[in-house]
């Protein structure tokens, strides 16, 4: 009777220490999966802002051969594109490393504006026409690097 006893104690002991582990295991690959959306996402934003800057600078471009009546030389064509996409890159991957740190914060914190009810997919270039960001990267930046710095103290 009493071999009985601990053998069915050693059965139930193993499988109590088995379903710990699989709820463990499960817990693992909910978290892995989270963060591989999470990365997904920034991936997919940061690709989306890449393309905008882009399409942001080839407009411009466009606008300044449209609008000139006279030709401006290429020298300075070129020297306020570079200067242009260097604003355009240097506020893009401010907004790529903040936003990276939002995403990590728990709980999220709220928009910056009402244009979008996700901070993540909020951007410069998304905002409506009225609103204080619209294409404008670098207000948009310094604005998410002051919620940042509000939520890390």
């Amino acid at each position: 009777s009493s071999g009985i006893n601990a053998e069915y104690g050693r059965v139930r002991e193993s499988r109590k220490a088995y379903s710990i582990l699989e709820r463990e295991q499960t817990r693992e690959r909910k978290r892995e999966k989270e963060e591989k959306k999470t990365s997904q996402a920034l991936k997919w934003q940061a690709e989306s802002d890449r393309n905008i800057a882009e399409t942001l600078v080839n407009e411009a471009i466009r606008k300044m051969r449209l609008e000139s009546p006279e030709k401006k030389t290429d020298t300075r064509v070129h020297e306020t594109v570079q200067r242009n996409k260097k604003i355009l890159t240097q506020s893009d991957r401010m907004i790529k490393r903040l936003r990276h740190k939002i995403a990590t914060m728990n709980p999220p914190p709220a928009p910056l504006c009402s244009c979008e009810d996700d901070l993540l997919r909020t951007g410069p270039e998304l905002c409506a026409n009225n609103c204080a960001f619209f294409n404008n990267p670098k207000l948009f930046a310094s604005a998410l690097s002051s919620l940042v710095s509000c939520h890390e103290q």
